[in-house]
């Protein structure tokens, strides 16, 4: 099988689960590395440089690191980075008030400070070689009818993901992904009515069904899965 033809197969099969499939793929691409970095790779030495220059992980990723529980592997990364941290520190010049407390939190332009990142969180840029391949693909596959269909019966795509999406396709697969979008949050958006209405105590002798889980999954698909760290902005 190609790997087009994976990729397809792995985005419809994501479609078939809870939440953004594009999240679900994402964090697993995700958790493979981390586990491959902190098992396989924690002695790579390009991998080190680059974690250093990051001055680590961001929030989110170093999170989801210590879920992968190496503890060995996660010191062994973790000496390295704060080694460099020790390092920058002691080389930053002197001075008084804000100039230094500027140069040491980032405050030189392009965020140039001694203990500012001076590279990107490799687990984000790993997270969006994954996102793009599967994005790329639903983009020129939506209007396939057994994708659409996939598509139309799943939670649909969180916001940011659903905003790189749309960025990518062409105006027949904007329509197609538009409409199937619309259909999913016209269903949630009518989960959520009968929650807020069944909470009124006029109601509240009512049976409550799958609306029950409505307001948690409208705040996943609003700000995509918080381990993956996007960008409220993030296209």
């Amino acid at each position: 099988m190609s790997t087009n033809h994976t990729v397809y197969y792995e985005l419809r099969d994501a479609l078939a689960g809870e939440g953004c499939a594009i999240c679900g793929l994402a964090l697993r691409g995700l958790r493979r590395y981390m586990e491959g970095l902190a098992y396989e790779a924690v002695n790579n030495i390009a991998i080190r440089a680059e974690l250093r220059a990051a001055r680590g992980f961001c929030a989110p990723h170093g999170l989801m690191l210590r879920e992968v529980r190496s503890a060995l592997g996660t010191a062994i990364i973790h000496r390295d980075i704060v080694g460099a941290a020790m390092g920058a520190l002691e080389s930053s010049g002197g001075g008084s008030g804000g100039g230094l407390l500027g140069r040491l939190m980032g405050g030189q332009p392009r965020g140039g400070g001694a203990l500012a990142p001076q590279a990107g969180c490799p687990a984000c840029a790993q997270r969006r070689k994954t996102e793009e391949v599967y994005l790329g693909t639903l983009a020129a596959r939506i209007a396939d009818a057994e994708l659409r269909q996939s598509f139309d019966a799943s939670a649909g795509l969180c916001l940011p993901h659903l905003r790189a999406a749309l960025g990518r396709c062409g105006p027949a697969a904007f329509g197609q992904l538009k409409a199937a979008q619309l259909g999913v949050w016209g269903r949630l958006a009518g989960e959520l009515d009968e929650f807020i209405r069944k909470c009124d105590h006029q109601f509240a002798h009512e049976e409550i069904g799958a609306e029950a889980t409505s307001w948690s999954r409208a705040s996943l698909l609003i700000s995509g899965h918080p381990l993956l760290g996007l960008a409220h902005d993030e296209v």
